[in-house]
């Protein structure tokens, strides 16, 4: 029919298209009613393109208006299921089928029948689908109604434009309408379908099946094209009533068995490349994990080289060029490692000098002058070397059989292998210089340990030294000795002794050495020895607790003789309360007194080593209970500082 006829081929490929789509709709999706409508609509299309490529003027013929009907009905269904995958009721079925028969009966009756046929069968399904067009509006959330209202517009359009084409073609003894149509509607419909988000969420209907399934659908168009001829030539072994319907099925099996052919091979062609991806991305994740675990430039580069050499069985050598003999980069290289100065000024440099291109294949190479060049090296893939940005050089690989897709893994590991090269030196630079840092902060905290040391023992042993001095010349001249010199040398050497072993205990390892017993019994051990002193305990928690409880001892007493002396030196009447209780897992013991209360300004220091604000004072009782709380897992801190109440508070985690 269509002339000439590389105008048919190309509408038999357009059409191949259109139905490997409709078969991917029922193989791959989760057949819906709109899907299956859309399915049949596009089969019908094809047996109405079948039926009129067979014959010179078709309209005459009952089959083609058989599969014109058909196909303007299946629209119509696809129209009444369209957005929300509504199944029309049998009602509607039983009707449209009847009309349909009607209105071939009349076909059939008279030639002179035909117009009026396609012009009143077209006209009432276009009815029809327009009546459920405008039932469906309440039904349609707003979100979506406008483009499934354009969806369904283009299906009647369709509808109208094949029935006003078949009756163009009637009235006027002439197929350019009809010809031009086919095209067009073919198109819309497969456009329709990729654009649909129903479809499209059902099944995967993406550039990489849709580009491929196009191409494969060429080679029909072609064998169309070449067995066109042969039609005048069979229509005259056949009778002339047969002939039509025999080769209209045979054209359109023939549709139908290239297009899943084609839909087939499609479908593999994005596996085998998601096949490939995958396996380049599972390569480089592997890389990536064994090269975040190695922590010396060596053993990076020497875990590169490895994967590079067992990994890539295309690859015979690969060397690092470097531009300049004296570069200090890549100096665990070793004998990989050369230097070409003439490589600095080369093609391959300007290749490489926008940082665009992550590697270069010679026999991919854009010019002759590039391909030369890497022949010079000796390399058929080369990677560039960057430091920050800058190039330094290049890695030189050298193998038989290297493609593009070997090359962007080779390029993908480089990289990879290049920032965690970069990740090590910066990690190299930040732990010198946190060495540096920590060497620094060592000797200023011992020298200044070592001058509060030596203030805290010259001290007393001053005091010591002018008592026995006194006392050595009360004897050089027998005259009486006066034992408040012995006295104060004695008090001097026990504070000495005491400073000492709170050093001692502050330095060394503390091990805690717990035991079943409860707080009942450490206070009511308080209350005995501060029976003679203001100190008031409150209510403690009853059963058994696990702790180091002469540790706990130490500390509650140190915090309480520090809150008695901050009242002494108040020079006003005070009081201290201790108080313990239990919340979750953990223990507060809390001791607040009534004194004067700590400076802001060194609030931040009292748990500091030496750090004290009375003159008699060695400043390591805090240090001792920070860290004996510390061993215990839990916490002491300052909670309250005002005058007239200070607290300290401490927690610890405890089990009952």
């Amino acid at each position: 029919m269509f002339e000439p006829v590389s105008i048919s081929a190309l509408i038999y490929t357009l059409l191949t298209v259109g139905l490997a789509l409709a078969w991917r709709i029922v193989a791959a999706g989760k057949r819906t009613p709109d899907g299956i409508f859309a399915f049949l609509f596009l089969l019908s299309l094809a047996l109405l393109y079948s039926v009129a490529s067979v014959g010179y003027f078709p309209f005459f013929l009952p089959f083609f208006f058989f599969a014109l009907i058909l196909c303007q009905s299946t629209a119509a269904f696809y129209v009444y299921a369209f957005p929300n995958a509504v199944r029309p009721p049998t009602r509607w079925l039983v009707f449209i089928a009847a009309s349909d028969a009607l209105f071939l009966l009349f076909f059939l009756l008279d030639p002179a029948f035909a117009f009026p046929a396609v012009v009143l069968s077209s006209t009432h399904l276009a009815a029809l689908s327009l009546l459920f067009t405008l039932r469906k509006q309440r039904h349609l959330r707003p979100a979506v109604r406008a483009g499934a209202n354009r969806t369904i517009t283009a299906i009647i359009l369709i509808q109208l434009l094949l029935g006003a084409t078949t009756a163009a073609g009637i009235r006027l003894f002439m197929t350019t309408p009809f010809l031009a149509a086919v095209p067009i509607v073919i198109l819309a419909t497969a456009f329709l379908l990729v654009s649909s988000r129903r479809i499209s969420r059902d099944i995967p209907l993406s550039r990489s099946f849709v580009f491929p399934l196009f191409f494969l659908s060429i080679p029909l168009g072609f064998v169309w094209y070449e067995l066109f001829p042969l039609r005048a030539m069979l229509a005259r072994h056949f009778e002339s009533g047969a002939f039509p319907t025999n080769a209209a099925i045979a054209a359109f099996l023939t549709l139908n068995l290239f297009a899943i052919m084609a839909a087939l091979i499609a479908d593999r062609i994005p596996r085998y490349i998601g096949i490939y991806q995958a396996r380049h991305d599972l390569f480089t994740a592997s890389f990536r994990t064994r090269a975040a675990a190695a922590t010396t430039h060596r053993e990076l580069l020497r875990l590169f080289n490895t994967t590079l050499t067992s990994s890539f069985p295309e690859i015979r050598d690969l060397r690092y060029i470097l531009f300049s003999e004296d570069d200090d980069h890549l100096p665990e290289a070793g004998l990989l490692r050369t230097c070409d100065p003439r490589l600095e000024e080369g093609l391959i440099v300007e290749w490489f000098s926008d940082g665009s291109e992550d590697h270069l294949l010679r026999r991919a190479a854009p010019s002759g002058l590039l391909e030369e060049e890497c022949d010079r090296i000796g390399a058929d893939l080369v990677i560039p070397l960057r430091d920050r940005g800058m190039l330094f050089g290049v890695l030189a690989i050298s193998g038989k059989a290297i493609n593009a897709s070997v090359a962007r893994t080779i390029a993908t590991i480089a990289s990879t292998a290049a920032d965690h090269y970069l990740r090590l030196s910066l990690l190299s630079v930040i732990l010198h210089k946190e060495r540096q840092i920590r060497e620094t902060e060592y000797f200023a905290e011992t020298g200044n340990m070592v001058s509060l040391i030596a203030h805290e023992i010259r001290t007393p042993l001053t005091s010591v030294m002018l008592n026995l001095e006194v006392l050595k010349e009360s004897l050089q001249k027998e005259g009486p000795i006066d034992p408040e010199y012995l006295d104060i040398a004695h008090r001097e050497v026990k504070r000495l002794n005491e400073t000492v072993e709170k050093m001692l205990l502050f330095g060394r390892n503390i091990k805690l050495e717990s035991s079943d017993g409860s707080f009942d019994d450490l206070i009511a051990d308080l209350r005995r020895t501060y029976a003679a002193v203001p100190v008031r305990f409150g209510a403690s928690p009853t059963g058994a607790f696990r702790l180091d409880w002469d540790r706990l001892r130490y500390l509650l007493i140190n915090l309480i003789n520090n809150a008695l002396q901050a009242i002494e030196r108040s020079g006003r009447p005070g009081e201290v309360t201790v108080t313990v209780r239990k919340e979750d897992h953990r223990i507060l013991l809390e001791v607040s007194d009534t004194g004067p209360g700590i400076p802001e300004e060194v609030g931040d220091r009292i748990f500091d080593p030496f750090f004290t604000t009375r003159k008699e004072g060695n400043g390591l009782g805090l240090a001792i209970c920070r860290k004996i709380a510390r061993l215990m897992e839990g916490t002491i801190e300052l909670t309250v500082s005002r005058p007239g109440e200070t607290r300290f508070t401490l927690t610890i985690p405890t089990e009952k």
